[in-house]
């Protein structure tokens, strides 16, 4: 009978291959770290709390990533197999929980009306202004806006649609609609911020 270390086992699990997982899936998740995390112990589905007022619901969704081998390759695999393997688990299940991301995202959007279809049209610093016009911006503690960060598609160019929003602080006709749609958004956050207090 071969010896078993059990502890050993665990403490590799706990403080090698769970952190090396975490890091890796923080490098391929992007933008997406930017999300909240809360851990939900119990209960079937959530309740959402929107900031307009409106209340939804979220079940849980399963998404994985996983590898499997046989017995029989142990003996010839190396700890750079064992990454590989974590490397490829990890990309598969960013990959799945992305995709369900902007599944649920583009849902909401639609149903918000927060939507801006382009029908195939090249995107434009106008259309751009326009979409700001539909989003809710917070501002930080300068009063300077925070800005969204902007995902784009595959069939996008980021280089040509970041020109595009580099526009509204160049042309001044685009600037001048700019700076009044933030003010605009400014007021809207400041009354937000007033009700909060109420609210205390």
């Amino acid at each position: 009978m071969l010896p078993d270390f059990p502890k050993i086992k665990k403490d590799i699990h706990k403080k090698l291959l769970i952190p090396y997982a975490k890091h890796k899936r923080a490098l391929h998740m992007g933008i997406l770290n930017q999300m909240t995390i809360t851990k939900v112990h119990e209960g079937s589905n959530s309740r959402i709390f929107r900031n307009d007022g409106t209340q939804g619901t979220a079940r849980p969704n399963y998404i994985s990533g996983s590898f499997s081998y046989e017995l029989s390759d142990i003996k010839d695999m190396t700890i750079e197999d064992v990454f590989r393997n974590i490397d490829d688990a990890t990309e598969e299940f960013v990959a799945k929980l992305i995709d369900h991301v902007m599944n649920e995202i583009g849902t909401v959007c639609e149903e918000t009306g927060n939507v801006l279809n382009l029908n195939n049209k090249k995107f434009t610093a106008v259309y751009y202004l326009e979409l700001l016009e539909k989003l809710e911006i917070r501002f930080d503690c300068n009063g300077d806006p925070v800005l969204p960060d902007a995902l784009v598609g595959a069939s996008l160019d980021p280089k040509a649609i970041k020109e595009e929003m580099q526009k509204t602080q160049k042309d001044e006709t685009l600037r001048k609609r700019f700076a009044e749609i933030i003010s605009k958004k400014r007021e809207e956050h400041n009354a937000r911020e007033g009700n909060r207090e109420l609210v205390r």
